[in-house]
């Protein structure tokens, strides 16, 4: 992603790689849902509380999401399940990629129909 893309695009980017929704991260911020659509479609940045916040949530730098540049880290709702997958033996590892994948795969297609739904 170049420094042309936007902050707001940046986030687009991540919210469809995290396969999570706007809906979510507007809850997490405790801001409506048609706050953060009204700051995207305006092409406004947030506050910087909100800004931190916001890649905090996604597990990337305020400097990736406003540059392109930065370290990605880990979302803090994932930070728990990371730490359990690092000690695990590749084999196990294996078994449980094998063991989640079948759920991602659901979870993806339950993702798309709501966004066909909202978008229709």
């Amino acid at each position: 992603m170049g420094d042309l893309v936007t902050f707001w695009a940046r986030v687009d980017h991540e919210v469809e790689q995290q396969r999570t929704s706007y809906r979510w991260l507007a809850d997490e911020l405790g801001v409506n849902e048609s706050t953060v659509s009204t700051w995207r479609t305006r092409g406004t940045l947030p506050r910087v509380d909100e800004a931190l916040r916001i890649s905090y949530l996604l597990g990337v730098s305020v400097d990736f999401l406003v540059h392109g540049k930065g370290p990605m880290l880990v979302p803090e709702r994932l930070k728990g399940l990371c730490a359990d997958l690092l000690v695990l033996p590749p084999g196990r590892l294996q078994d449980v990629a094998r063991l989640i994948h079948p759920w991602a795969l659901e979870a993806r297609g339950v993702i798309g129909k709501e966004r066909e739904s909202l978008a229709g």
